[in-house]
């Protein structure tokens, strides 16, 4: 009996090195899934913002004077940096007068435009060129990369991209990236 004990001894070995041979393997390859599932999330987050504006803003510069700078604000009406800079950018229209002012909201118009009431009764009327888009849907703030808001672009009167923001940000230095392009 012991003897057929030592004989199964370098058959438990060869198991146990083929276990441990798929356990590498596997876990190799799990590795790679991980690795090529986290490159294509950072590709897709990180992907390269737009030159010019793209067709789906057409439709608001629609009837918006040509050749000035176009000031973009991708906001939502319940959250605070966004209500701050709104509001900011309510205060500063005056000097906004030669900037298309576009605000897309992540919200149905009912909250938006509840929330622009509290700023102003006559939140659009105050601007000299101003443009609201609903994108309830996310379909904006998505080709922009990403649904945190506030984002802030600024594109010159060729509608080239001059300048991107996601977050809090002061009017002031809103103010200061437009002023060159006049």
């Amino acid at each position: 009996m012991m003897g057929s004990d030592f004989k199964s001894i370098p058959s438990i070995k060869k198991r146990m090195m083929l276990k441990k041979s798929f356990l590498i393997i596997l876990s190799i390859f799990v590795c790679l899934i991980i690795y090529f599932v986290g490159s294509l999330v950072y590709i897709s987050y990180f992907k390269k913002q737009p030159e010019t504006i793209n067709v789906q803003l057409q439709p608001p510069l629609k009837g918006m004077p040509q050749s000035r700078p176009i000031l973009l604000v991708l906001f939502s009406p319940t959250c605070g940096p966004c209500q701050i800079l709104i509001s900011r950018i309510h205060e500063k229209r005056d000097s906004l007068k030669l900037t298309n002012v576009i605000l897309g909201s992540t919200r149905d118009s009912i909250t938006t435009s509840s929330f622009f009431k509290d700023i102003s009764p006559d939140f659009a009327k105050d601007f000299k060129s101003f443009k609201m888009v609903y994108d309830a849907r996310k379909n904006l703030s998505s080709y922009f990369s990403g649904l945190g808001t506030p984002k802030v672009y600024i594109f010159d009167k060729n509608e080239h991209l001059k300048m991107q923001h996601s977050g809090p940000i002061h009017i002031d230095s809103v103010l200061a990236a437009l002023k060159p392009l006049f």
